[in-house]
C-alpha cells in the first residue's frame, strides 16, 4: 500500500492515492541512486490544501518539481475521497474539497445538511439537497 511506503501520515483522502504513487516512485528511484544521506530527497508532507494537493519535499531536484506541479494540477480534478474524475467539482461553502457529484452526495446524507458544490463541467454553483 503506498501510504505504508513513507514515514509520514498522508493528510488528504485516499482518492489521490494514483497521484501520489509516481511521485513516491520518483524518490525511492532517485534516492537509491544517491550515496550521500544529506543529498537524498525527503518527504515532509502530502496533504489537502485548499481543495489540491500539496507535495512538500527538500533537497528535490527541479524534474521532481514539474512532477509534483502536475499532480497538484490533476487533484483539482480528481476526487479525493474515491479517485473518480467523473463529474468532479469542490464544495463551495467553507472548507473546500474536492470531489465527485457521488461522494458529495453521500456526505450530504452522512451529515444531513445540504452542500454547495461548484461542477467542473457546469461551472456554476448549486446546492446537493439533503431528502430525509
Amino acid at each position: 500500500m503506498i501510504r505504508d511506503r513513507v514515514e509520514i501520515d498522508f493528510e488528504c483522502g485516499s482518492g489521490w492515492d494514483k497521484i501520489i504513487e509516481p511521485l513516491i516512485d520518483y524518490v525511492e528511484k532517485y534516492n537509491q541512486k544517491v550515496e550521500k544521506e544529506e543529498d537524498k530527497i525527503e518527504i515532509v508532507q502530502i496533504k489537502e490544501k485548499f481543495g489540491g494537493l500539496r507535495f512538500y519535499t527538500h533537497n528535490e531536484p527541479e524534474e521532481l518539481r514539474e512532477l509534483v506541479s502536475k499532480a497538484e494540477d490533476e487533484s483539482y480534478k480528481t476526487c479525493e475521497l474515491c479517485g473518480s474524475t467523473d463529474d468532479v467539482g469542490q464544495t463551495a461553502d467553507g472548507w473546500i474539497l474536492t470531489c465527485c457529484r457521488k461522494c458529495i452526495e453521500k456526505i450530504v446524507k452522512a451529515r444531513k445538511a445540504n452542500r454547495k458544490w461548484r461542477s467542473l463541467k457546469k461551472k456554476k454553483v448549486e446546492v446537493i439537497k439533503y431528502e430525509k
